[in-house]
C-alpha cells in the first residue's frame, strides 16, 4: 500500500515498515572512509604482501625489516601515512649519514620506504611518493677508477685454510663466495633446491629471470659432502629434515650479514694476518678483464675447462684503494 505522508513524499505504508533515516552526503563520507593506516603496518603489510607473491627473497624481506624496525618506524612508525613528509625521510637518511652510517645501509633502509608509498600510489591510499628521488643524496662521491686489489693466489690459500681451520662451519659459503661471487645476500638465500649438481651450476632469480652461475668441480664436491654433513646434524639435533638453507647457522637459520662479519669473518682475517689493524668494511668490486686471469689460473687448477667459449669470469673479493676488504653488500 502506497501512502503520501505529511511532508507530501510517497512512501511504504504496510505490516511491519520502519522509517529510515536520510544520510547526508557528507555523513556519507564520513561513514565510508577508513582511517589511513600508520606508516608501520603499511610498510609490515607490503613486505609481507611481496614476499608471499614471491617479489623478495628470505634474506631481502629480513633485511628490509631489520632496517625498518631499527631506524625508520621509531622516527615515524607511528604517523599515519598521509602525515609523512618528505622532511621525515630526508631527516632520516641525513641523520643516518651523519652517524657515519654506510651509504649501503641508507639505501636498504630507503627502498623498503619507498616501494611502501609506490604501493600506497596504486592504492589510491596518496598521491605523491615523499621517498620519491631521495637516492641523489646516496650518491657515490668516489672515484669510479679506484684501483682494485683483488686477493692473490697465495692470499686466496691463506684465507681459505684459515677458515678451514678455525671456522669450518663456514668454510663451505667462503669456498662458494669466491668460486662464484655471490653477494653475500644471494649465499645466504641459496637453497638446495637451486642446485644442479650433474650440470654444476647454481640458479639464482634475478629480475624476474633465472641466472645460472657455474660450479666448479671443487665447489660441486664440497657442497655434496656439506648436504651429508647436513644430513647427520638433523639426525643428531632431531630435526625432522635438513634445513633449506644451504650456509645456515647452528640452528638450522639463516645467517645475518652484520654477525657473520663481526664473529666470522673479519677474525678470519685476523688470524690470517691479511690485514694489520681491524678495519670498516667495504663493498666488493668485479675485476676486470685482465685481472681475472688469477681467477682463470685458480679455476683451471681446479679441473675447469677453459675453452674460449666456457671460460669462466669470476668475481674475486677485491680490496678497495683504501685496503678495506669484506663481503659485497646486498
Amino acid at each position: 500500500m502506497r501512502a503520501r505522508g505529511a511532508a507530501g513524499r510517497v512512501g511504504d505504508v504496510g505490516r511491519g515498515s520502519r522509517s529510515r533515516p536520510t544520510r547526508t552526503a557528507g555523513e556519507d563520507l564520513l561513514l565510508d572512509e577508513a582511517p589511513a593506516p600508520t606508516f608501520e603496518e603499511a610498510a609490515r603489510s607490503w613486505v609481507a604482501a611481496y614476499a608471499q607473491l614471491g617479489q623478495l627473497r628470505v634474506s631481502t624481506q629480513a633485511l628490509y625489516l631489520s632496517a625498518l624496525e631499527h631506524y625508520a618506524f621509531p622516527r615515524f612508525g607511528s604517523k599515519p601515512v598521509t602525515t609523512v613528509s618528505r622532511d621525515d625521510i630526508r631527516g632520516l637518511v641525513v641523520h643516518l649519514l651523519g652517524q657515519g652510517r654506510s651509504q649501503s645501509l641508507v639505501r636498504n633502509v630507503v627502498a623498503p620506504i619507498r616501494q611502501t608509498f609506490n604501493q600506497l600510489i596504486e592504492d589510491g591510499a596518496i598521491a605523491m611518493n615523499p621517498a620519491a628521488k631521495i637516492g641523489r643524496f646516496l650518491r657515490d662521491g668516489g672515484d669510479p677508477r679506484a684501483r682494485i686489489d683483488p686477493f692473490t693466489v697465495e692470499e686466496e690459500a691463506l684465507f681459505l685454510d684459515t677458515a678451514h681451520e678455525h671456522f669450518p662451519r663456514h668454510y663451505s659459503m667462503l669456498l662458494c663466495a669466491l668460486r662464484t661471487g655471490l653477494r653475500f645476500g644471494e649465499l645466504v638465500g641459496l637453497q638446495w633446491g637451486d642446485l644442479d649438481f650433474k650440470g654444476r651450476f647454481v640458479e639464482l632469480p634475478k629480475n624476474k629471470k633465472i641466472r645460472r652461475v657455474d660450479m666448479s668441480r671443487q665447489l660441486a664436491a664440497e657442497l655434496q659432502r656439506l648436504k651429508t654433513a647436513r644430513a647427520s646434524e638433523a639426525l643428531a639435533k632431531g630435526w625432522r629434515q635438513i634445513p633449506e638453507w644451504i650456509f645456515c647457522n647452528e640452528d638450522g637459520k639463516p645467517l645475518w650479514k652484520s654477525d657473520f662479519e663481526r664473529r666470522v669473518f673479519h677474525k678470519i682475517f685476523a688470524r690470517a694476518g691479511l690485514h694489520p689493524l681491524p678495519r670498516p668494511p667495504a663493498h666488493v668490486r668485479v675485476a676486470t678483464t685482465g685481472e681475472r686471469r688469477i681467477a682463470r689460473v685458480r679455476e683451471g687448477a681446479d679441473g675447469a675447462s677453459l675453452d674460449q667459449g666456457h671460460r669462466r669470469h669470476l668475481s674475486i673479493w677485491c680490496r678497495d684503494r683504501t685496503g678495506r676488504r669484506s663481503i659485497g653488500s646486498t
